[in-house]
Formats: C-alpha cells, structure tokens, sequence
C-alpha cells in the first residue's frame, strides 16, 4: 500500500487534548457502553462540540439525531438512529475497531447480578440464593 505511519504516545490527558483540537490524522477514542444508542451516535453531530474528534459533518446525520432525540415514539426513534448509525459509519465519521467484552465468573448461588455495558455491580444488590 505504500502507507508509512509513526506513532505518537501521550499521556491521557495530552492525547485527549489533542483529539479535542483535531492535532492527528488517525487517533484511538473510546466510549464506555450506555444502555441508550443516543449516547454513542451523538458523538458524530456536528454540533456537538469537540468530542466530535474527527470534525464530521453530514448534514442528513445531523437530521436523523434531531428527529430522533424529538421523538417519544421507541420504534420510531429507533429506526431514526439505526438510519443515523448507517450514514455515520457509510461515510466512514468513525472506524469501530473493536468492542471490549467482560467475563464475569459468579456463583450460581449469587442472585442480584446483572450483566451491563458498564460492568457496574453494587453489592447492595447481591445476595446469596
């Protein structure tokens, strides 16, 4: 392919600056799992501020996420984001690489436990069987 790349490691907080300014052709971002679709999709909306790294723009993604976030109607709402999630990732707004997946091993006997994006468990909720 021809493609000569150098990587650059910065602390956290630095790495995030730079995303935030636009200071990088190709970055790694990240976001921890929401129950709601909204939270990952509005990352694209051009306005949305600077956590929308990659600057991307479409004006049909912005429209889809308005409707949707003005919609009470779930299965309206839904099919508005799964329109919006096509466009953002038809025109390449972001590249998912990867999803992070957690395993966790609980007794059988332990009631209380339920599995969620986050992997946020409080033990006021656990108790044996």
């Amino acid at each position: 392919m021809g493609v000569q790349t150098s990587l650059h490691h910065a602390e956290l907080n630095v790495h995030f600056a730079d995303l935030r300014q636009g200071s990088f052709q190709v970055a790694h971002a990240g976001w921890f799992g929401e129950n709601n679709p909204e939270h990952y999709l509005e990352l694209l909306m051009s306005d949305i501020g600077d956590v929308n790294y990659g600057r991307y723009v479409s004006p049909k993604y912005d429209r889809l996420m308005h409707q949707a976030k003005r919609t009470a109607d779930l299965e309206t709402r839904i099919t508005l984001l799964k329109g919006a999630e096509i466009e953002g990732l038809r025109d390449f707004g972001v590249i998912p690489l990867y999803s992070v997946m957690i395993r966790s091993l609980v007794h059988p006997q332990i009631l209380g436990w339920h599995t969620n994006p986050r992997n946020v468990h409080g033990a006021r909720y656990l108790y044996w069987k």
